[in-house]
């Protein structure tokens, strides 16, 4: 969608012109020039068609004001949506704050939450994010405990990812397969649906959290993640 362009606005104003002039020259057309009438009738009824095109042409200029104000709002929208998803996605690769990167985590779920269009750029952004910096089998230089961002990023994925309809399929079930969770803290997460093959909580706390028709197949998923049987309901 394009903002107007001055052409347009000068067409909109010669269109102007030429109705408003039109008002006053096509009356007496309408009414006639009948020698037998009086002047004064023939004044009034002038008049009485003039009133009726002005009111005509204002509920006119009023629907296209209302469409030009509407379209000029949705672009202003669309442009600020743009630019705080831009934001977010520079804070994500802040490579010297994980404070920023948590941060530019959230902003992009904020973003996700109030459209759809840009949820569908947000969850691939932050599963490659988590698969990126906290993989199973670990890097060398892995740490033993999940990164603050990482954990951030995969509670978001568990709440953006259903906003996702596939069709024919439902919600978008979140990919949190192979990934290195250790000793994060994912109480109460609600973990239902996603594909979590080969994925890695040991020592994680998962209080309150639910796996119901979660994928848990995978040696290090089956083995590390031991928890009560509730959090599957």
């Amino acid at each position: 969608m394009s903002v107007p362009s001055r052409h347009t606005w000068v067409w909109v104003a010669a269109i102007g012109v030429a109705l408003f002039a039109a008002v006053w020259l096509l009356p007496p057309l309408f009414v006639g020039e009948s020698e037998t009438a009086a002047e004064a009738r023939r004044h009034k009824s002038t008049n009485d068609v003039r009133v009726a095109l002005l009111q005509a042409l204002g509920g006119t200029f009023l629907a296209a004001g209302l469409y030009f104000t509407a379209r000029t709002f949705e672009l202003s929208r669309q442009g600020q949506l743009s630019e705080r998803f831009s934001d977010g996605i520079d804070q994500l690769g802040n490579h010297e704050s994980v404070t920023a990167r948590i941060g530019g985590v959230y902003v992009l779920e904020r973003l996700a939450q109030l459209s759809p269009e840009l949820a569908r750029s947000v969850v691939p952004i932050l599963d490659g994010f988590v698969h990126e910096h906290a993989p199973w089998p670990p890097k060398e230089e892995q740490p033993t405990r999940v990164p603050g961002d990482v954990e951030a990023a995969v509670k978001v994925l568990t709440r953006v990812a259903p906003l996702i309809k596939l069709p024919g399929f439902g919600p978008r079930s979140p990919d949190l397969s192979n990934l290195d969770l250790r000793q994060g803290n994912f109480d109460t997460v609600n973990f239902g649906g996603a594909v979590l093959r080969d994925t890695n909580f040991d020592g994680a706390s998962l209080v309150l959290a639910k796996f119901r028709d979660a994928k848990l197949q995978g040696g290090s998923t089956s083995m590390k993640l031991e928890v009560p049987a509730r959090v599957f309901s």
